[in-house]
């Protein structure tokens, strides 16, 4: 196996470990999940620091997120595209939120992970932007009741998505269920009156 295909290796072992142990999982536990010798992690990482970041780098990557997202039925009516699509979303944040807070807990700056993090135009990350693309996509202006255009609307359903994950002790974590956000975007918050029905 060649340097780069272990070092993929490692990571895929590494990520699961890392959001279930956080900053305190051991390059003899990655060693052990990944069934190598502790040394070959250091054969193909600089150090642990290195690794971390590597790891922060690939669960930022949305390529498999967006292509379930992509893969939705899109003869499911709106809610249920929709929601799943925010389900997807969902575990990508999760993901990431769980990467970056060990990271940060290990005293490691999660931007290190992006080197021209100084140098890119402001705005959301291009993994975002996919996200929000593939979520437009499910919504389709001839057949789906919408009032504005549907790349807005995906990114006023992520935004209150994510939004969701910034209101709970620890952050990270969401406070509603896909389903429940996906209607509340799709509804508001008023309740039905006798007059809306008239």
């Amino acid at each position: 196996m060649n340097a780069e295909l272990r070092r993929a290796a490692i990571v895929a072992y590494t990520l699961p470990l890392l959001i279930e142990h956080g900053p305190n999982v051991t390059t003899s536990q990655i060693a052990t999940a990944a069934g190598i010798a502790e040394g070959t992690v250091f054969r193909v990482f600089k150090d642990k620091r290195e690794l971390l970041l590597t790891c922060l780098h690939t669960a930022l990557d949305t390529e498999t997120e967006a292509n379930l997202i992509e893969a939705v039925d899109r003869a499911l009516p709106l809610a249920q595209r929709l929601t799943k699509a925010i389900g997807y979303a969902n575990d990508y944040q999760a993901r990431l939120w769980a990467v970056a807070q060990a990271l940060q807990a290990a005293g490691i700056d999660p931007r290190d992970a992006d080197p021209d993090h100084k140098d890119r135009e402001p705005g959301p990350p291009a993994g975002f932007t996919r996200v929000s693309w593939a979520i437009a996509g499910l919504i389709d202006p001839a057949t789906d009741p919408v009032r504005i255009d549907p790349e807005l609307a995906a990114r006023m359903l992520l935004g209150l998505a994510f939004a969701g994950r910034m209101q709970r002790a620890g952050l990270g974590a969401s406070i509603s269920e896909p389903a429940e956000i996906v209607d509340l975007f799709l509804h508001g918050i008023l309740r039905a009156t006798k007059e809306d029905n008239d």
